[in-house]
């Protein structure tokens, strides 16, 4: 499977935009001054719904490219598990982190909860300064 061609197809308009990464450091989000990190499970129907949503979400909230979209393979970055960061919160339902200043500022939680992706993403833009 080629999960970097299949980013690309459902990113859809934000293909460009999508930085997707094999084997992520836990420092990624460090380096994200503004963005959403969303770890994708590509066997996970829910990792699926929420990545389709937040794709919708970017393109229609995000015209002026503000944020960074930063995708990791939950199977390539078992470290996260451990991370005292992420630890207990990465489940395979498309977990979603909006960073501002190399700072988690809000998530998804744990489970499906695409009714957090537009609020939360909203909320990140209007801290851009």
């Amino acid at each position: 499977m080629d999960r970097a061609a299949i980013i690309k197809r459902d990113a859809g308009l934000l293909a460009g935009r999508v930085e997707f990464l094999l084997d992520a450091p836990v420092s990624t989000i460090d380096d994200i001054a503004l963005g959403v990190f969303f770890i994708m499970a590509f066997w996970s129907g829910g990792s699926r719904q929420s990545f389709a949503r937040l794709v919708h979400a970017i393109t229609t909230l995000d015209p002026s490219r503000a944020l960074r979209f930063v995708v990791a393979d939950t199977d390539e970055i078992p470290h996260f598990y451990e991370s005292p960061r992420f630890k207990g919160t990465l489940h395979g339902w498309g977990e979603t982190f909006w960073i501002k200043n190399g700072q988690i500022v809000s998530d998804s939680g744990i489970g499906l909860n695409l009714e957090c992706i537009v609020p939360n993403t909203t909320a990140l833009l209007q801290m851009k300064s």
